[in-house]
């Protein structure tokens, strides 16, 4: 269990990701979700989802032709966490058309000097 001392969020970076996975809860009433307890000084104890993510699933080439323009970019925040990049480019490509390529992108912060892990 992780136990904040002074942080509000975090994208811990594990790098035995089978070792956190074993340490975590299941349910499977809508497909395998998994959550990992955790607990600061103002809470408890509080289950987070935790999302296993292939880093191959980070990035689509729709058109392997075409070069990227970064005039043409644009960035889609608030993704949910399970959506990779093959789905945006389709929900995109669907919508709009004329999708090149889509990448996911993750903010990692190895933040365990902030945590103690027990």
């Amino acid at each position: 269990m992780f136990e904040f001392l002074s942080i509000d969020y975090v994208n811990p970076f594990f790098p035995q990701v089978k070792h956190l996975l074993q340490n975590c809860t299941h349910d499977y009433s809508k497909g395998v979700n998994w959550y990992f307890k955790i607990s600061s000084k103002r809470m408890r104890s509080k289950d987070v989802q935790v999302i296993p993510w292939n880093i191959s699933d980070s990035n689509h080439i729709w058109y392997h032709a075409a070069k990227l323009d970064p005039q043409l970019t644009i960035f889609v925040g608030a993704l949910h966490g399970m959506l990779n990049a093959e789905g945006l480019a389709t929900i995109m490509q669907d919508l709009f058309g004329g999708v090149v390529y889509a990448g996911k992108g993750f903010q990692v912060q190895i933040i365990c000097r902030y945590c103690r892990y027990y």
